[in-house]
């Protein structure tokens, strides 16, 4: 019997992660939208998470996004 090559099931489960990252990108992004509307209604005391999730929809869009 053969000894399976660990980097092998490495990028197969690395791969097998990121496809299902893509197949969800559709619904990620549509939620982001909505917790940017629900916490654009909310008090501003605490701006960093409209902050987190306008980076975040900005960099799936594909727009440049500053450190």
């Amino acid at each position: 019997a053969s000894i399976p090559n660990w980097r092998v099931m490495r990028a197969d489960s690395t791969t097998q992660a990121n496809a299902h990252l893509i197949a969800a990108a559709p619904e990620l992004y549509e939620a982001l939208e909505a917790a940017k509307f629900w916490i654009g209604m909310q008090d501003r005391q605490s701006p960093a998470l409209g902050l987190l999730v306008d980076r975040a929809l900005a960099k799936a869009r594909g727009e440049q996004v500053s450190a």
